[in-house]
């Protein structure tokens, strides 16, 4: 279960023709769009995918350490 966008402050900037939404609690939550309504459309996906690049990383950390674990043991 991942961070829900009611649950974070959104904040908007219109930058360069593009209305760039980011989030002070989600530091790598960054959606760009020239439609401002698209680019709110695609923060939920997009803080999904977030989610599940962060699972997938803390299990490659875990596979790493527990291959380095053996390896000393």
């Amino acid at each position: 279960m991942g961070i829900k966008v009611n649950e974070i402050q959104i904040q908007c900037k219109e930058v360069g023709g593009m209305f760039v939404l980011t989030s002070p609690e989600v530091p790598e939550l960054h959606v760009a769009n020239v439609d401002k309504q698209v680019a709110y459309a695609s923060v939920q996906a997009t803080l999904d995918m977030i989610g599940r690049m962060k699972e997938r990383l803390a299990a490659r950390n875990a596979h790493e350490e527990m291959q380095s674990e053996r390896r000393y043991a």
